[in-house]
């Protein structure tokens, strides 16, 4: 995989390798800390005639430079399957049972993301054979899921937003993510849709609005831009019924970061600027 000049991975250790996984690809950024230009973005997809677990695999292994010993290395899972979970409740050595408690789909691992937000704790599911071979094969991965870096974010954003309730919407390939503040900007609802339709995801989004007792003309819908692309049907004709609807851009250290992180997804540019 052709790689940019810039990137040195002779001296790999002074870069961060951040490695996303989502159910039908694998991507990774490589770049260097505070070095403004050097970021470099690589997206792959799996093969269809391949389970997920053999499809990383041959990825790392094609790729072997990504088993390096890099500054830090990063591994962002990419799924609807979290659960949010109030810190003083968490329990990390029951974090299955939590997981299961709520989910019909039971599943052996769990992992935790590193940052409470708002003194809430993220937990996922991360197909165990997959979580053990990256803990083999990459240097001291950190893992992450996606919503817990949006969070992160947003909860920057909320610091000087105006004191209404507010919805933030992100579009990214075949996924949404809806999150929901009061107005003191206090979590509410976190929710992940995979593989909707236009005319369905009006109607989840309609509904959250409404059960979270939002004002139609007062509080505010978010947009939060993603250069990997957004939905052009859906928040049009949000516009009929939300008087309120801005963009959020994406952080502005990006604007320096070179043309590679203009394709990059929203929760890499956040992990990579924070």
């Amino acid at each position: 995989m052709f790689l940019p000049d810039n990137i040195d991975l002779g001296k790999s250790e002074k870069y961060i390798l951040t490695i996303r996984i989502t159910p039908n690809g694998l991507a990774f950024s490589i770049h260097e800390p505070r070095m403004g230009g050097n970021y470099c973005y690589r997206e792959t997809s799996f093969s269809n005639e391949s389970d997920r677990l053999s499809s990383i695999q041959r990825i790392i292994f094609d790729y072997n430079f990504l088993t390096q010993v890099f500054k830090q290395t990063n591994v962002v899972f990419v799924s609807r399957e979290y659960d949010i979970a109030p810190h003083y409740l968490f329990e990390k050595n029951k974090k299955e049972a939590l997981y299961n408690f709520t989910h019909q789909e039971q599943v052996e691992q769990v992992l935790i993301s590193p940052d409470p937000i708002q003194e809430n704790i993220t937990i996922f599911n991360a197909d165990k054979e997959i979580y053990k071979f990256l803990m083999r094969s990459l240097y001291n991965p950190t893992f992450f899921h996606h919503s817990n870096l949006l969070m992160k974010y947003i909860d920057g954003k909320n610091r000087i937003a105006e004191k209404r309730s507010k919805m933030y919407l992100n579009f990214h390939n075949e996924f949404l993510d809806v999150l929901c503040y009061d107005s003191a900007s206090n979590l509410l609802h976190a929710i992940t849709f995979q593989h909707e339709n236009g005319h369905n995801l009006i109607y989840f989004i309609l509904n959250i609005w409404d059960k979270s007792n939002f004002d139609q003309n007062q509080d505010y819908l978010y947009i939060l831009e993603n250069f990997a692309g957004s939905d052009q049907f859906v928040v049009p004709l949000l516009r009929d019924y939300i008087k309120r609807i801005e963009t959020v851009g994406v952080p502005s250290e990006v604007e320096f970061m070179g043309a590679d992180s203009r394709r990059a997804p929203l929760d890499l540019l956040i992990l990579a600027t924070i």
